[in-house]
């Protein structure tokens, strides 16, 4: 039976260059989750659009591995920095994940603030000495899982300053755990979106439960909150330089997948 890499995006723009390049065979719909199945640079590839956040990614990663023989799993998309060296279009290959423990998660005052899971080294050794796109740098370090987008400079910095945290994104964190859990290999590869100096809006509203963008509720927010019609262009911009960058990456790992 062939095997398969499994690749999973939170929305439909993280993932659209790989969509371009590979050779798509089947179209498979789980609910709100879209699978693409194909070839790219020579291998089995099943491309998900999960949706946004750890919840919808956790559940199309267990429908992915339930369906399909999976031999690797690479969670990709897009990253806030926290680290004010990172600039936009930078790549972050996740040594190690991190996710904060809830406050109430008991009295025991000895519990850690946070978790942390590393990744397979000789799978990041593998990504890490790959060439990134021109103009573009290629960080190896913390990515922190978060329930909510990280809006304010502060904060960003904050992270970076406490934890090490390299980025923030929505899904990785618990995409690893299950993925250790099953015995699977997994890689974490995100391109920088938001630099830490930058002040977000949080627009993930205008995304849709499948990860596609909600074209009428955007319209709508423009009419209502013009001033946001700027930021939001810009962020669009920088979103198809990361992908740029994430797609271009991704390719040359995979040529020289060992």
């Amino acid at each position: 039976m062939k095997a398969f890499i499994l690749i999973l995006g939170a929305v439909s723009d993280e993932i659209a260059g790989i969509k371009q390049r590979m050779k798509i065979e089947r179209k498979h719909v789980w609910g709100s989750i879209t699978a693409l199945e194909g070839e790219w640079q020579g291998y089995g590839i099943l491309l998900v659009r999960t949706g946004v956040g750890a919840g919808r990614a956790l559940d199309a990663l267990k429908k992915s591995l339930a369906q399909f023989p999976v031999v690797l799993v690479l969670t990709v998309g897009y990253a806030g920095g926290t680290d004010p060296e990172l600039k936009l279009g930078d790549m972050v290959l996740a040594d190690r994940v991190l996710r904060l423990n809830p406050p109430d998660l008991g009295s025991d005052a000895l519990a850690e603030p946070f978790r942390v899971m590393a990744l397979d080294p000789a799978l990041v050794s593998q990504a890490m000495v790959l060439s990134c796109p021109p103009e573009t740098a290629l960080h190896c370090g913390a990515l922190m899982t978060v329930d909510q987008v990280v809006s304010r400079p502060e904060d960003k910095q904050a992270l970076a300053r406490d934890y090490q945290a390299l980025a923030v994104d929505m899904e990785t964190f618990d995409l690893v755990e299950h993925a250790r859990r099953e015995a699977m290999s997994i890689l974490s590869i995100r391109a920088i979106s938001d630099t830490a100096e930058q002040e977000l809006i949080d627009l993930t509203h205008l995304v849709k439960e499948t990860g596609e963008p909600d074209f009428l509720k955007a319209g709508w927010h423009v009419l209502t909150h013009p001033g946001d019609l700027k930021h939001a262009l810009s962020l669009r911009n920088q979103s198809r330089l990361a992908t740029k960058n994430l797609t271009a990456f991704l390719s040359e790992f995979l040529k020289n997948l060992k």
